[in-house]
């Protein structure tokens, strides 16, 4: 059983790649696909570094997706050390799932008092809601089943799309549609550490955040979403900083919505 971490990242050196081995505490194989300014590809004892000039979140996880070798990949990204055990507890969740294929693992924000990603059971996954809390990181998957269900992600989703966010909701819904053996773990995998105000890729709550996030609440939840929409109005209203008003930020959320067919 080959385990493959993959780590997409961007605009780092072959040694900050190197780097990333001890600080996201990996023992297996590892795959970082780099996003910069050239296309190489370089193997340094158990490490992939594959250096890509595309730009783009979702451009980035599925050039993880193609260059992927393990027969069990764990995502994580560069900000998310994984567990010193991450192994026993993989294999243990599939040696009690062992017609899995795809296996969701909890989390730790460390920046929010060391709260859980979830607080939900281990279950099979049927419906959307049971996963539509998570994002990418700690997804474990058979290789295999990626070429199985054609699952890719959605390239016109995550920075610098207009639509800058949500590209791992989409890709997680994806295999819930594919009908794919799908299970929802308790079980602790990784840790967040780094606060999301220190992401390039998150500028606050600004009009093209709140955009985004419509047209996501859309496509996930469409015959929710007009309900859906005073909430999320109400929670971003004291969040981070914002300087909208509620009926602004539910316009906000309705102009994304707009944006929905043009993205799925």
């Amino acid at each position: 059983m080959k385990y493959q971490v993959l780590v997409p990242t961007h605009h780092k050196t072959l040694e900050q790649c190197s780097e990333l081995l001890d600080y996201l505490h990996i023992k297996s194989d590892c795959l970082i696909c780099n996003q910069c300014d050239e296309k190489s590809i370089n193997n340094i004892e158990n490490l992939k570094v594959v250096n890509c000039d595309n730009i783009g979140v979702s451009n980035n996880r599925n050039n993880l997706l193609d260059y992927a070798e393990g027969d069990f990949c764990i995502c994580i990204d560069d900000d998310c050390p994984l567990v010193d055990n991450y192994e026993e507890i993989i294999e243990n969740a599939f040696r009690k799932f062992p017609d899995a294929e795809f296996i969701l693992f909890n989390g730790i924000v460390t920046h929010e008092n060391n709260r859980l990603v979830h607080n939900k059971k281990t279950k099979r996954v049927k419906k959307f809601k049971d996963v539509g809390y998570a994002g990418g990181p700690g997804l474990v998957f058979k290789k295999e089943a990626i070429k199985k269900y054609n699952l890719r992600y959605n390239t016109k989703v995550g920075y610098p799309n207009k639509v800058q966010l949500g590209e791992d909701s989409l890709f997680i819904k994806k295999i819930v549609e594919s009908k794919a053996i799908f299970v929802r773990s308790s079980e602790v995998l990784f840790t967040i550490k780094d606060d999301v105000d220190n992401s390039i890729y998150f500028k606050g709550v600004t009009e093209d955040f709140v955009i985004s996030r419509g047209c996501i609440m859309k496509i996930v939840h469409p015959h929710m979403f007009w309900i859906l929409k005073y909430r999320n109005a109400l929670k971003m209203r004291h969040w981070r900083n914002n300087k909208f008003s509620l009926k602004k930020l539910t316009s906000l959320l309705k102009e994304g919505s707009k944006l929905a067919n043009e993205v799925i």
